[in-house]
């Protein structure tokens, strides 16, 4: 008599509307009688559920709303299956089929409703614009994730579609559609357990074919000429209705502008010889009939027309992709802001020819740039066209912070010929770079403020991972650095430029840590390399320069050209027992000694120093696996072996 049919989540007012108009369309005929139905509503606690909406699908004009104890009831129903719909806010929708009796009553002593599940959530689902062939359709999830659109003439679909990119707010436009037909489509995904979850089932009804299908692709060319773009297209699937073509020029943020006098006949492409320079531009082409109906538009990616960029601009995750062509360059007074996932996609060869690098592209920075990426959507940067190869493009260059200090969060770049990012200006923010098959990751150059680069990961860089020269006070903290050829690269000529690495990985094929300094504290940073640290302090024996709590796995651990540094509390070890040297002082006017260090692996623990009576040579016994953790065992003697009697090495407790 009572049966659950099954549970759905409701995500708007209008995919109510649909679902009811769904059953509807599939009722057969009823009997006149009627009967009533009461139960009562109740959560997964017991508790009354108060004001859920409840009506039945073949009597919807009488809808009543539960009590205060969770109580309701509906007088007119006709007799027969009905299909009673229980709707709240807060909890799933309920549908039942009920068997009601002529002139009696069927009672349900309770229904339980359930809380509404984030994860099966699709909701805000919009037919937007359609057309003979094609149709927008919009929805929203309760995160990022890829879906499915499957669709047809019948409920069966028989068609699917997927998304290439996870979103929380979605936008799809179908082709290929059939005019003047009816269609059934619902959205699906699956969950990280594989389970499958849908929306309900929507239609929408095609056009008539009275305007010709829309051109298939849109393209722009190489712009080697100032003010001049080259387009082309593909004609539609469909092209024996079309006569010719219309093309639109839209400035982001701007309205569609026709590009040409007379309709486009004869041809699939037409060059732009009016169009602005610097600035974000999308191109959109329509196909026309004989009697000049007009098609949809296919509109092309948005694309930086070559130029200085004249205007503060922000570029969102919706503009994305955007493409690069040529030099970017950002002129002082001007700000240029890139919000979280927007993707840039690079060319391989820079179409102009012009800047501090003629072959590759650049984003030049005299103003300020401002990328506003998060760990769980960075802004990107990739290749556009080639190989992937390392010397793809040339990176981004801040060359001034006089008109705006430039920030760059969470971004990720790859194939950068010389430094990904190269900044040669007084103040900078950075953090959360990620840097990947690049000839260089990140320089710095004449900073004259505290900057700390927090958080960043540079791998497989063929020179420099972090360069430091002449700047003022760099802090390198909490990141990692994996194969790369020098890790952390730093000259000054000034004592007062201070260099501060702390809680940093470093893994380098050559050196870890190498330069000259001014005064400088390396702290609780573990480096795996054949050449540890080189060190070459300014002053050469006035001291400032601080080796605390690190460990270092390397053939020739610590090598120190000049100076007095404070080399305290480390492990330098080599892990395959066949390192040179441990420590190696290289500067025969002075012999320092260096206390509570463990040296062991080594044939020679110390050359042209000392090694005072409080340092060890002892196995580190660091936890095991392939490669180590360089943690210590539980059972390790130097856990309680540093000044302070507590651990040596990268994860002991500084105090500096």
């Amino acid at each position: 008599m009572f049966q659950t049919n099954r549970k759905l989540l409701i995500p708007s007012i209008l995919s109510v509307v649909l679902l009811l108009t769904a059953l509807l369309t599939g009722c057969g005929s009823r009997d006149s009688n009627t009967g009533s139905f009461r139960s009562r509503l109740i959560d997964e606690n017991g508790d009354a559920i108060i004001n859920a909406k409840c009506f039945s699908l073949f009597a919807d004009d009488e809808v009543v709303y539960s009590g205060l104890d969770g109580s309701f009831r509906l007088s007119e129903l006709p007799a027969g299956l009905n299909n009673i719909i229980i709707q709240h806010s807060e909890y799933a929708l309920e549908q039942y089929q009920v068997e009601v009796k002529s002139d009696q009553e069927t009672v349900i002593d309770f229904i339980k409703l359930d809380k509404l599940s984030a994860s099966s959530r699709i909701s805000n689902v919009k037919i937007g614009a359609i057309s003979s062939t094609t149709v927008e359709i919009n929805w929203k999830t309760y995160k990022d994730i890829c879906c499915n659109i499957h669709y047809g003439i019948t409920r069966g679909y028989g068609s699917f579609v997927s998304e290439e990119r996870p979103s929380q707010t979605h936008y799809y436009l179908l082709t290929g559609l059939e005019p003047e037909k009816v269609y059934h489509f619902k959205i699906q995904y699956l969950d990280e357990f594989a389970n499958s979850y849908s929306s309900y089932d929507y239609t929408f009804r095609t056009s008539s074919g009275e305007a010709p299908g829309k051109p298939s692709t849109i393209s722009l060319g190489n712009m080697t000429e100032l003010g001049i773009v080259n387009v082309s297209w593909t004609a539609p699937a469909a092209a024996l209705s079309v006569a010719g073509y219309n093309l639109y020029r839209k400035v982001k943020d701007g309205s569609w502008t026709r590009v040409n006098g007379n309709v486009i006949t004869g041809s699939t492409s037409y060059s732009d010889a009016e169009a602005e320079t610097g600035v974000f531009c999308r191109y959109a082409v329509t196909a026309l009939n004989n009697q000049g109906a007009e098609s949809e538009m296919t509109i092309s990616d948005l694309t930086f027309i070559p130029g200085v960029v004249k205007n503060n601009i922000t570029i969102t995750k919706s503009d994305s992709p955007v493409k690069l062509s040529a030099d970017l360059i950002i002129p002082m007074g001007i700000n240029m802001i890139i919000e979280a996932g927007s993707e840039f996609q690079v060319a391989e060869s820079d179409s102009f020819k012009s800047g501090s690098d003629e072959e590759r592209v650049e984003i030049l920075v005299h103003g300020a740039i401002t990328i506003n990426g998060t760990e769980n959507e960075p802004v990107v940067f990739t290749s556009l066209d080639g190989t992937g190869k390392r010397e793809h493009w040339a990176g981004i260059r801040i060359l001034s912070s006089k008109t705006g200090i430039s920030a760059i969060r969470n971004a990720n770049l790859f194939g950068c010929n010389g430094y990904a990012v190269s900044v040669n200006s007084e103040n900078v923010a950075l953090s959360g770079l990620t840097i990947k098959h690049s000839v260089g990751g990140l320089r710095l150059e004449n900073v004259k403020e505290i900057v700390e680069i927090a958080d960043c990961y540079f791998d497989d860089i063929a020179s420099v991972a972090v360069s430091i020269n002449k700047s003022f006070h760099i802090v390198l903290k909490d990141s990692l650095i994996t194969n790369s050829y020098i890790g952390v690269e730093n000259y000054t000529n000034s004592y007062f430029d201070q260099t501060f690495v702390r809680n940093t990985d470093i893994y380098t094929t050559n050196t870890g840590i190498t330069g000259i300094f001014g005064n400088s504290t390396i702290v609780n940073s573990l480096i795996v390399s054949p050449k540890g640290i080189v060190y070459k302090d300014i002053l050469k024996y006035d001291g400032g320069n601080i080796l605390d709590h690190n460990t270092v796995d390397a053939k020739n651990a610590l090598t120190i050209e000049t100076g007095n540094l404070t080399v305290k509390n480390n492990i330098f070890v080599n892990t395959l027992n066949a390192g040179n040297v441990g420590i190696s002082y290289n500067d025969a006017l002075y012999t320092p000694t260096y206390l509570h260090n463990d040296i062991y692996g080594f044939a020679t623990a110390n050359s042209g120093c000392f090694i005072g009576t409080d340092s060890v040579a002892i196995d580190p016994s660091f936890v095991g696996g392939s490669p180590f953790s360089y943690k210590l065992s539980g059972t390790s003697l130097l856990l309680i072996n540093d000044e302070y009697k507590l651990e040596m090495g990268r994860y002991g407790d500084s105090r500096l």
